[in-house]
């Protein structure tokens, strides 16, 4: 008798059937000063990589505002996707662009076909994430480069506090509201496991300011940010808001009533596998000792 190995299977935090709706749904074009902003980042940090780049995969659409910067810096580009679930922010975007809709857990790509893949503030609502960087990888050709921007940690964490005492003073017992966002050595950790060379994560934290906590609502609303956990089971009324923008005032607000909103960016990038790449010395490994290097200063000096 033989024995087999137990099946482990991921938990899944996101509905991602519900996430797929609320994008379906959402109007991303009044929040467009979000992807402008995100693009323009990604495009600065792009010019650092003095490659050319044909074909480009962007995953989880910016309409086109992505799109123009890189057509208008990279004369080489030959054809551009954009894949997503909301077949709205589709129809959307610039006729150049060929679309494909698909679930970005499940990346419909061939081995080694793309020399850049971007993915545009989608990846902090899936439940494979370790996946999902395998699967970019794997579709990247050799020295392909991978860049990409999600929401971190402290995103909405005002709002998270706000909800968390709010289920507490009401039912005695809080549910998850706001989406947990990974840090970002987590993000680097991932981006190592995929297979990823050279891999860079860093951070941008803004702070915004809203009239009240509907008009922050509405635009998470419009980004089609709104919850889709499976652990929340509150169900949030009228008097649960009302309580939740009243501790949010007495604890995140400025000195003229406005509330305080938490955005925490993560910028990665990391390189698909090539012989030509440097490579990190071991740990603790050094070509020349450092009494050397200063003999040879001081030998210079005099």
């Amino acid at each position: 008798m033989t024995d087999t190995l137990p099946i482990f299977t991921l938990p899944a935090i996101f509905d991602r059937k519900k996430i797929q709706r609320n994008r379906n749904k959402a109007c991303f074009k009044s929040v467009h000063q979000l992807f402008q902003w995100t693009s323009s980042r990604l495009i600065e940090r792009l010019s650092l990589v003095k490659k050319e780049f044909s074909h480009v995969l962007e995953i989880g659409s910016s309409l086109d505002f992505f799109y123009q910067h890189l057509s208008s810096q990279n004369p080489s580009l030959e054809s551009y996707y954009q894949m997503d679930s909301a077949q709205n922010l589709l129809m959307a975007s610039h006729r150049n662009i060929l679309s494909i809709r698909a679930d970005e857990e499940s990346l419909p790509l061939e081995k080694q076909n793309l020399d850049l893949i971007v993915s545009h503030l989608t990846a902090h609502f899936m439940n494979d994430l370790p996946g999902f960087f395998k699967q970019v990888n794997h579709a990247l050709k050799p020295d392909g480069y991978f860049l990409g921007v999600m929401f971190g940690e402290q995103t909405l964490q005002e709002l998270s506090i706000a909800f968390y005492q709010t289920h507490m003073d009401l039912f005695c017992g809080a549910s998850p509201v706001v989406a947990p966002f990974i840090t970002p050595h987590q993000a680097g950790n991932l981006l190592m496991r995929a297979g990823f060379q050279l891999p860079v994560v860093d951070r941008e934290t803004v702070e915004i300011h809203y009239d009240s906590l509907g008009a922050l609502l509405k635009d998470i609303k419009a980004f089609g940010g709104q919850a889709a956990l499976y652990a929340s089971d509150k169900k949030i009324t009228n008097n649960t808001l009302k309580h939740v923008e009243k501790i949010y005032r007495e604890t995140f607000s400025t000195l003229e009533g406005k509330l305080i909103v938490t955005l925490d960016f993560l910028f990665l990038s990391g390189f698909a596998y090539h012989p030509s790449q440097p490579k990190a010395l071991r740990p603790h490994y050094t070509e020349k000792r450092l009494i050397d290097v200063l003999s040879d200063f001081s030998h210079a000096k005099n």
